[in-house]
């Protein structure tokens, strides 16, 4: 019984271990489905837009530098946009992605949906980020509060976070102040760690029987 139970915790430790990488630490920080009328050039590209300005913030709360190639952006309906070659994210650095702009972006950190668009609802809607295997690394859902004209911010690192509004300032796209606390691995990761958990639960238990 002991030898198993000593099978099942390496188990256990493999899978987490594995299904641990950089990426687990990139989360989807701030979103701006609302731009402001007044004041919501968030994109800064001289243009208040209620489309262009909307935008969706990745924090890399690590010391690793993630490729960001492949890697997607969707809202509850459908792909809005793929990193493509070059995309990377630095330690405990962002990128944005905004709805669009016609004008060049001077920061590399930020780029234009690739799809037309981010399309969010601003009375409620989920914002996901994939890695290139369409593996669930973060989402980020919000309801009415998203329609105050202001940013939404995650205030705790779980993935059935609440969100608040910004305050202070009614978005920060770029913003790296974020807590050390945000770092937690992604839904697949604690997928996997419940499931093996489970699977060593029911060897032990028959083990004993």
């Amino acid at each position: 019984m002991l030898k198993r139970a000593r099978v099942c915790a390496w188990a256990v430790s493999a899978l987490f271990l594995m299904a641990a990488p950089a990426e687990s630490f990139v989360l989807i920080s701030e979103v701006l489905a609302d731009p402001p009328s007044i004041g919501g050039d968030a994109n800064q590209d001289g243009i208040i837009s209620s489309s262009g300005d909307e935008f969706v913030e990745l924090y890399n709360v690590s010391e690793d530098q993630v490729d960001l190639v492949g890697w997607s952006i969707h809202d509850a309906l459908a792909e809005r946009h793929v990193f493509g070659a070059g995309s990377i994210i630095g330690p405990w650095s962002t990128v944005v992605v905004f709805g669009g702009s016609p004008a060049l972006f001077a920061a590399p950190s930020w780029y234009k949906a690739s799809n037309g668009g981010l399309n969010l609802n601003n009375t409620g809607d989920i914002a996901r980020l994939y890695d290139p295997q369409k593996t669930l690394i973060d989402e980020f859902r919000f309801g009415a509060e998203g329609g105050r004209d202001v940013s939404l911010i995650r205030v705790s690192p779980r993935y059935d976070a609440k969100v608040t509004v910004s305050l202070g300032e009614a978005f920060s796209p770029g913003r790296t102040d974020y807590p050390l606390s945000m770092a937690v691995p992604e839904p697949a990761t604690w997928s996997l760690f419940i499931m093996a958990f489970s699977l060593a639960g029911g060897r032990l238990r028959k083990s004993n029987s």
